[in-house]
């Protein structure tokens, strides 16, 4: 019986010291920061550490700091912001680490042009333009999944949405972003999954040379790297048009003169 009372008083003492210190000024929040690890801005750091952003109350205790619900509510209201995570400094203090995504790829709807991150992103909506200097433009046989921003260009289980994101990803993983955007005016997928064909990936270089990546899907990362070595490799013979062919396994390739994306084209327009 004694140790029946003993285990009471002791949860009652445990729960009254859980609510001082949950109630303490000492651990309440007092400043909320942000750091982006891609690009320097105080401005913008500011907004993201802002309260209508995020939803931290200053003046809660830091012990009720709900991190999955502030990333969420920070990558809903801002769709060109990633959170890497949100640290606890304390006593007081409250940290948010994030990057800044960057629009890189434009795909046209029937009536309007989608710019989407490294990770099929849609960050904004515009008036489609003759040509996309700032962007890759992205060709697929399929529209987008959605149009809305803050969504995935197409939704798991699209025909697109592997090719797509493989290809995101190596250009993401060599970090290559700025030199793709230099280099590649578009890339067209609408020949990756064609029945009865060869799956192919095309790629216009804003020279006028080609790439055709065999194989579709398959080892693209090394079919992209071994085009843009091939590309660089001879200025004077490559960098004025033709096609660079690179073969399934991406180790090997031949150049013609040839423009096989046009003939390929042809090829699968219906008669």
């Amino acid at each position: 019986m004694r140790n029946k009372k003993l285990i009471v008083l002791f949860s009652i003492l445990a729960f009254l010291t859980l609510l001082v210190v949950l109630s303490s000024v000492i651990f309440s929040v007092q400043n909320v920061y942000a750091s982006c690890y891609n690009a320097e801005d105080e401005a913008f750091d500011e907004i993201v550490a802002s309260n209508e952003i995020n939803g931290i109350t200053k003046g809660k205790s830091i012990f009720l700091l709900n991190e999955s619900k502030a990333i969420e509510k920070i990558e809903s209201n801002l769709s060109d912001v990633k959170v890497v995570n949100i640290e606890r400094k304390f006593p007081n203090q409250v940290y948010i680490n994030y990057v800044k995504i960057f629009p890189y790829l434009a795909v046209e709807t029937e009536n309007a042009v989608l710019y989407a991150s490294n990770d099929g992103k849609i960050l904004s909506k515009g008036e489609k333009c003759e040509s996309y200097p700032d962007y890759i433009k992205l060709i697929a046989a399929s529209a987008p999944s959605s149009e809305n921003v803050g969504d995935k260009l197409y939704a798991d289980g699209a025909p697109e949405g592997a090719i797509v994101s493989s290809i995101l990803g190596t250009i993401e993983r060599l970090d290559l972003r700025n030199v793709m955007v230099d280099m590649f005016e578009f890339i067209d997928v609408s020949q990756a999954n064609v029945e009865g064909v060869v799956p192919k990936v095309y790629i216009k270089t804003r020279t006028g040379t080609y790439f055709e990546l065999q194989g579709g899907e398959a080892n693209i990362d090394k079919k992209i790297r071994f085009a843009v070595s091939v590309f660089l490799s001879d200025e004077t013979k490559y960098m004025h048009g033709g096609t660079i062919v690179v073969n399934m396994s991406g180790d090997g390739a031949t150049f013609t003169s040839t423009n096989k994306y046009e003939e390929a084209k042809k090829r699968l327009k219906p008669t």
